[in-house]
């Protein structure tokens, strides 16, 4: 088990530099460059040479890509150029919003899954059958920026009974206030898992109560010659 993560580790690092090579590639072949956005057009070209000098852009590629490297493998991810804070403490707020979306979104679409799945499964051929599966397709099939954009539309412009955006308050989500907020973007991120959950659901529950099995007649068990019960042959 021990050797087949590790493996699986071991072949994440190659992957990972790939992808960070075309990445940087990518960024090198973008118009500009960082200067560019802290500089107005109309600086002296000495301001804009001093600027490349000190981030490290008049060095060559291959020179800025192993700076940038050796960094990133000593956890320093540099500052950012737009709220000047460490780039960790960023992805840590991030971090922790994303935190605050997933695992709801995570919990509702298991918990809708299982019960639209289990509920269709037993009403199979019936009415709410086919509303629960249509449910489970339409969560797959549509869109999550579709259904984000239909949601704000409603509930943020039309009713006007809940944000359009921002994560509210810091902290952990205990109050209205803060709840509010997350509630448009956990129902939208829900859906896909909750119909997939709810498709795999269905077709168990169908696989099992369908199922023939055999007759049941008493029979005493080895363990006690005294307690009789029943058992499936």
């Amino acid at each position: 088990m021990w050797l087949f993560v590790l493996r699986r580790i071991l072949y994440a690092v190659p992957i990972l530099l790939g992808v960070s090579v075309i990445v940087f590639g990518l960024v090198q072949l973008s118009p500009g460059d960082v200067v560019d956005i802290l500089i107005p057009p109309e600086a002296p070209k000495e301001v804009a040479d001093a600027l490349r000098a000190r981030f490290g852009l008049d060095k060559p590629v291959y020179m800025q890509y192993l700076i940038w490297l050796g960094h990133l493998l000593q956890g320093d991810l540099g500052i950012s150029i737009f709220t000047s804070q460490p780039v960790v403490v960023d992805l840590s707020s991030a971090l922790s919003n994303t935190f605050k979306l997933a695992i709801p979104a995570a919990l509702l679409g298991m918990t809708l899954g299982v019960t639209l799945g289990t509920l269709a499964a037993f009403f199979h051929g019936s009415w709410l059958d086919k509303l629960f599966s249509a449910t489970a397709i339409a969560g797959v099939s549509l869109p999550h920026y579709w259904v984000g954009i239909v949601l704000v539309a409603l509930f943020a412009v039309i009713w006007n009974v809940l944000p359009a955006q921002g994560m509210g308050p810091e902290g952990f989500p205990s109050t209205w206030e803060q709840i509010k907020h997350l509630i448009l973007p956990v129902v939208t991120l829900s859906l896909i898992p909750m119909g997939v959950i709810s498709r795999l659901v269905r077709a168990s529950v169908l696989e099992i109560i369908t199922r023939e099995f055999g007759s049941l007649r008493p029979c005493t068990p080895r363990v006690s010659s005294i307690v009789a019960s029943y058992c499936t042959l």
